[in-house]
């Protein structure tokens, strides 16, 4: 453990690494999104004993079957890990991706950022984007 904090930290000092894309911390929704499971909670612990001061969990949402209780607890997931910003996607389903499952639609992608938002409020993060929630008082990243 101390060789890949140390490790990490070389990382962070020569190339400012502080992103961690998780999409989502739930294993169903990797597989619907056609991911390998990877343990997110895990890279978020290594970032924040690592000692990186900013650190923005990229999520995605409008996962198909993603209902607003599996989206927020990787929101509150994220941020109990230690995530400082958490940066959230809308599913997009590009034409030349072969995804398994399609996207949920404009309605249910909507109702998801309004979970994202009163989430947020509930927590005392600040919108810092379109789709970016951070902790009150922390350094931005975008």
């Amino acid at each position: 453990m101390k060789e890949i904090i140390e490790i990490c930290n070389k990382v962070n000092e020569i190339y400012g690494y502080r992103r961690i894309t998780i999409q989502s911390f739930q294993l169903e929704c990797l597989n619907a999104l056609g991911r390998e499971y990877i343990d997110g909670a895990e890279k978020v612990r290594l970032a924040k004993a690592a000692g990186f001061n900013t650190i923005d969990v990229d999520l995605i949402f409008g996962i198909a079957n993603q209902g607003e209780d599996v989206l927020r607890k990787d929101f509150l997931m994220a941020f109990e890990l230690g995530a400082t910003q958490v940066s959230t996607y809308p599913f997009i389903d590009f034409s030349y991706a072969n995804n398994i499952r399609k996207p949920l639609g404009k309605q249910e992608k909507k109702r998801h950022l309004n979970c994202l938002e009163k989430t947020s409020v509930e927590i005392g993060c600040d919108r810092t984007a379109v789709w970016s929630f951070a902790k009150k008082g922390t350094s931005r990243y975008s």
